[in-house]
C-alpha cells in the first residue's frame, strides 16, 4: 500500500491511497461471496453459484461497489495509521479505480487535530487568591455535606419533625377515590406544621408505624384540576425512619 498526504489547511487532509492489485481482487471475491448468500440464482443454492455466474445475474459494476463498500474502511484505516493521522471525523472517499485486476486507488478527505507549536509555560504564573473563610461558613458547608449524605434508619416510635415517614394516602371526593390524590409507599418528610399550615404534616405528626389517620385538605393552586377542591384523606404510616447524619 502507498500512501501520501495533502494539507488542505489547518485541520484537513487528503490522504490519497494506492492498494496492490492482489489485495483488490481477495476484496472483490469476498464480495462475491456475500452476494452470493443473498441473491436467489436459480439451479444453484444460496452461496454455492460461481461468480462468473454470480456476475451475469447482477452485473459486474454492483459486484465491484460491493467490494468497494465494504474494503475501503479497511484500507483507509491501515493508510491512515501508517501516516500518523490524528483524524476527528470521518472520512469522505473519493473512489478514482477499484477493479479486479489492476491496482485501486482512492482519496479520502478527513478533518485531523490541528498541530500547533505549545507555547512557553514555564515561566506563567497564576495569583493564588487570600480566601478569608469564618468558621459559621465551614460549619455550613460541613452540616450541607452531612445532610446530603445522611441514611435514613428505621425508628419504634411516633413520628417527629425531620423524620421521614412510608405511607399509602387516599384522597377521595366524596365516595369516589381520587387517582392524583393517592399514592402507595410515598416517602415523605414530616415538617413542622406551624410552618407549613399542612395538615398531612399535622396528622403524620406523631403518628406511629401502623397507625391509621384521616384529615381533610385543600389543594394549593399548584395542584392543577384539583386547586381549591376539598377532599377527604386516609393515611396508612408503614414507617418511620429517622435521618442519621
Amino acid at each position: 500500500m502507498k500512501t501520501s498526504v495533502e494539507h488542505i489547511d489547518d485541520t484537513t487532509v487528503k490522504l490519497s491511497v494506492t492498494v496492490e492489485a492482489g489485495r483488490v481482487d481477495a476484496a472483490v471475491d469476498r464480495a462475491a461471496k456475500s452476494l452470493a448468500r443473498d441473491v436467489k440464482i436459480p439451479g444453484f443454492r444460496p452461496g454455492k453459484a460461481p461468480r462468473r455466474v454470480l456476475e451475469s445475474h447482477v452485473g459486474k459494476g454492483p459486484l465491484l461497489q460491493e467490494a468497494a463498500r465494504e474494503a475501503l474502511p479497511g484500507f483507509y484505516a491501515e493508510a491512515a495509521e501508517s501516516a500518523e493521522l490524528q483524524v476527528v471525523g470521518p472520512p469522505e472517499f473519493d473512489v478514482e479505480v477499484f477493479e479486479d485486476g489492476k491496482d485501486a486507488e482512492f482519496t479520502a478527505t478527513v478533518e485531523v487535530r490541528p498541530e500547533f507549536d505549545l507555547p512557553d509555560y514555564a515561566s506563567l504564573q497564576i495569583p493564588y487568591p487570600d480566601w478569608e473563610l469564618a468558621d459559621e461558613d465551614v460549619q455550613e458547608q460541613l452540616d450541607s455535606l452531612r445532610e446530603r449524605f445522611a441514611e435514613l434508619d428505621t425508628v419504634q416510635r411516633p413520628a417527629q419533625v425531620g423524620d421521614y415517614v412510608v405511607v399509602t394516602l387516599t384522597g377521595k371526593r366524596g365516595e369516589d377515590k381520587v387517582d392524583d390524590a393517592s399514592g402507595e409507599d410515598l416517602l415523605y418528610e414530616v415538617k413542622d406544621p406551624k410552618e407549613t399550615e399542612s395538615a398531612l404534616d399535622e396528622a403524620l405528626l406523631g403518628t406511629e408505624a401502623g397507625g391509621i389517620v384521616s384529615f381533610t385538605d385543600t389543594p394549593g393552586p399548584d395542584a392543577g384540576e384539583l386547586a381549591g377542591v376539598t377532599l377527604d384523606f386516609t393515611a396508612l404510616v408503614k414507617e418511620v425512619k429517622a435521618k442519621r447524619l
